[in-house]
């Protein structure tokens, strides 16, 4: 099944629930979204589905009064680029209100981002901007890729409260979702897709840890190479003991680990971990601090490559 069509369907699921209301730009049909993962929903749930002007900060906000009054929205970020214009009304609005006002039960917004690049879009709209939520109490951040499985995710980080963001990469969008070699680990919430490769002993190798847009690439190194892949679902607040527990797991005397992610590597999400996790030897890869070319070619050598992946591990291998 390919990654949209699973998304679909979890978004259906989700639409069953008489609370629920979908928001976004062009999500009705027939254009069904800038990734087609609402085409089709308005058969079923005509209703329940909002064309917004093109304004993240009004619909956001919009959809934060709806949440205070009972309903449990769902707004699309066409691009996570966009996500810039909604900053004050998720960081200075909804994630507080439970605390500001005392309330039994905080408001509920799930934001789903399409995020990553190698297509081409240019600078602002091939850009990782989940570290922008990073940090903040009250928010939590999903990054589903193509180890995990839409369908199930999807309705699952709904059932949290708070403010959920939900990544989908968007080179996965039309891609077969493949779990073979994989196992889970960890309650839902906090599951590590850990990828393996048959045959190997894994005791002493190194670890990669990533997630959404980089770890199909993650994956095909480490098939090379005979390292172990980890790909959590919730990144932030990330389980740091389990992280710590699993790297010993797999490389126990030398403690390597190699963290991986798209977005930039210069006080990202990676170089976050990296300060807590003193006694491991530890790598990061990530884009360079430079906006995102349009041109492919160039975007390639911005974006963290095989070659680099591979380089860092033999490094730590030395």
């Amino acid at each position: 099944m390919k990654y949209v069509i699973s998304l679909r369907k979890g978004l259906d699921t989700i639409l069953e629930n008489p609370t629920v209301r979908l928001l976004g730009e062009n999500i009705r049909d027939p254009f069904g979204g800038a990734f087609k993962a609402t085409r089709g929903l308005c058969l079923k749930h005509d209703d329940k589905i909002i064309d917004t002007p093109v304004s993240e900060a009004g619909f956001t906000g919009f959809a934060i009064g709806m949440s205070l009054v009972g309903y449990k929205p769902i707004i699309e970020i066409m691009f996570a680029d966009f996500a810039t214009l909604i900053v004050d009304q998720i960081v200075n609005g909804i994630s507080k209100m439970k605390n500001m006002w005392r309330l039994e039960d905080g408001p509920s917004l799930l934001i789903r981002m399409p995020v990553g690049g190698r297509r081409g879009y240019g600078p602002t709209h091939s850009q990782n901007t989940e570290t922008l939520f990073m940090g903040w109490p009250g928010i939590q951040i999903f990054s589903c890729s193509y180890l995990h499985v839409p369908e199930y995710e999807l309705p699952r980080v709904f059932e949290e409260p708070g403010v959920k963001f939900f990544l989908e990469p968007k080179l996965e969008y039309d891609q077969e979702l493949e779990r073979p070699d994989t196992w889970y680990e960890g309650t839902w919430d906090h599951t590590w897709s850990v990828k393996r490769k048959t045959g190997f002993q894994y005791c002493g190798r190194p670890v990669i840890l990533t997630h959404g847009p980089s770890v199909r690439m993650a994956v095909e190194v480490a098939q090379e190479i005979g390292a172990v892949v980890l790909a959590p679902l919730r990144i932030y607040p990330l389980d740091l003991s389990k992280l710590k527990e699993m790297v010993r797991r797999f490389d126990p005397e030398r403690k390597r680990l190699v963290i991986l992610e798209e977005s930039y590597r210069c006080y990202g999400w990676g170089s976050m971990i990296s300060r807590y996790m003193e006694g491991f030897n530890v790598e990061l890869v990530g884009a360079l601090n430079v906006p995102i070319p349009a041109s492919r070619e160039r975007e390639d050598s911005v974006l963290p490559s095989k070659s680099e992946i591979r380089h860092v591990v033999e490094a730590l291998n030395e």
